[in-house]
């Protein structure tokens, strides 16, 4: 089902590549299907052969800062990076068929993936002053679909810990499954490299400049 062309695939062919996403099951085996919520499990599977990868940037300061990096993501900012997006449209919540566009040299591929839990943690919105302030965290995960040339489950999450710093992170465990991602394995894994760096720099800028933005707006 993967769409494989020498050409940018058009809005058309994404939502072809989501319609039939839609029909499909997701290819990993039912019992790891949100294990990313459990990062210490994730890391225990490169025991059974699975591929981890992780990512941890701080990209701000303070409620601003926290708003702007979870508004980034619902909008799928962390994916806008010229060689890879997700239509900004397309929703976050658990059940979304969505098609991941991306390059590889010089091959474009789009691929289908379902969003299989979303969570957000928020404080209570009253406590006593000496309390210490609680963390704030917005996640979410897609799995691969039948069709998908890799296998496997990604989350991103922003949270806000207790002392104010805020973080985007990336949680990853993937094995290639298509032929083309099983022959050049050592371009696959660039690319999953490349991404993870990016999406970093990608969240962190769209931080700097929300922030920045509502900071002029007053």
């Amino acid at each position: 089902m993967v769409h494989l062309s020498l050409w940018r695939p058009s809005l058309g062919d994404e939502i072809r590549v989501k319609q039939e996403g839609s029909r499909c099951n997701l290819n990993y085996a039912r019992d790891l299907v949100g294990k990313t919520k459990e990062p210490v499990a994730v890391r225990a599977l490169t025991n059974k052969g699975w591929i981890v990868d992780s990512v941890s940037v701080k990209v701000g300061e303070g409620e601003k800062a926290y708003k702007a990096a979870r508004a980034c993501l619902q909008r799928w900012g962390h994916f806008q990076l010229g060689w890879s997006n997700v239509d900004p449209s397309t929703g976050v919540s658990e059940g979304t068929v969505l098609a991941v566009t991306s390059k590889t040299l010089f091959l474009w591929n789009c691929n289908p993936l379902r969003i299989v839990y979303n969570q957000q943690q928020e404080p209570q919105k009253f406590r006593l002053p000496w309390s210490p302030r609680p963390s704030r965290s917005f996640r979410f995960a897609h799995g691969c679909l039948d069709g998908h040339m890799l296998t496997g489950e990604e989350s991103f999450s922003v949270e806000m810990r207790p002392d104010g710093s805020v973080w985007y992170d990336i949680l990853t465990f993937s094995k290639p499954l298509h032929p083309l991602a099983v022959g050049f394995f050592p371009l696959t894994r660039f690319f999953q490299h490349k991404f993870g760096q990016e999406s970093a720099v990608a969240m962190a800028r769209a931080v700097r400049e929300d922030t920045a933005g509502s900071g002029r707006s007053k």
